[in-house]
């Protein structure tokens, strides 16, 4: 018996230490530092903060925007549950 594809199905996991690895070799690529530094410049425009701000980012993944914003802000803490 031949399944599609079907994410809602009881045995399909998607979040396996397989499915980890395919997606993490790529995590990083260019296009999403691109679009980071794109966040971290709207950050900066939206808040007005920096150097002499502290910077807390939940939810950093692999820490992308906070790289991004560098020296342009204060230290950093960050928190990801991943």
């Amino acid at each position: 018996m031949h399944h599609d594809h079907d994410p809602h199905r009881p045995d399909h996991d998607d979040h396996g230490p397989a499915s980890f690895d395919e997606r993490a070799a790529t995590w990083d690529d260019d296009a999403k530092v691109a679009r980071s530094g794109r966040v971290a410049d709207a950050v900066l425009s939206a808040t007005g903060v920096d150097r002499s701000a502290r910077v807390f980012e939940y939810g950093a993944g692999t820490a992308l925007v906070t790289e991004a914003l560098g020296d342009r802000v204060g230290p950093s803490v960050l928190a990801d549950t991943s």
